[in-house]
């Protein structure tokens, strides 16, 4: 995975969370609004910022975020628990910030 492939990923969470949270009124509330915003200037930051691909901890990163992505595709899905779509949200989360750290 690349910077542009990671901003797109990042972009279809965002996308597919909106789109979720627009069509059931249980998970209206559910993300917080400073988790949905934290993924929204992670995904500026990625898109501005000089990344250098090569690095194993931008490697490691991309691998981490990807199996979290379809995790939390599963639980955007499901919708069924809004803990467990709140967690893997943070989770996402956590790990793009880690791999805008290690770029220092």
């Amino acid at each position: 995975m690349n910077r542009v492939e990671l901003v797109r990923l990042v972009g279809d969470v965002l996308r597919q969370l909106d789109l979720k949270t627009d069509r059931s009124a249980d998970l209206s509330g559910a993300v917080p609004a400073e988790v949905r915003q934290a993924l929204a200037k992670q995904q500026l930051k990625i898109a501005i910022t000089d990344l250098d691909e090569s690095t194993p901890a931008f490697l490691k990163a991309s691998e981490d975020i990807l199996a979290l992505d379809a995790s939390l595709h599963g639980a955007i899905e499901s919708a069924d628990n809004g803990v467990a779509l709140v967690d893997n949200l943070k989770g996402f989360v956590k790990t793009v910030d880690g791999l805008m750290a290690s770029r220092h």
